[in-house]
């Protein structure tokens, strides 16, 4: 799916309301970290990274975590 579909997707959902950590999350993932460094960068477990990831998944309807940090580069840039 493409950045363009995946804006219209967006645009068709309610206003998505992440959390600080998702967000934090999703802005490492974004500058290329891996789970491991984003749990180290911020103090807390890969467990919790994952989990982090996968509730920002979740609201944003995306199948996958290249898809969600899409998805929210989209809705950040509006």
């Amino acid at each position: 799916m493409g950045l363009a579909a995946l804006r219209g997707r967006l645009g068709n959902q309610p206003a998505v309301n992440l959390s600080a950590r998702e967000r934090m999350c999703l802005d490492l993932l974004g500058c290329g970290l891996r789970t491991k460094a984003i749990a180290q960068e911020l103090g807390i477990s890969v467990v919790t990274v994952e989990l982090h990831l996968r509730n920002a998944r979740t609201k944003l309807g995306a199948a996958t975590r290249d898809q969600a940090l899409m998805l929210y580069r989209a809705k950040t840039a509006s």
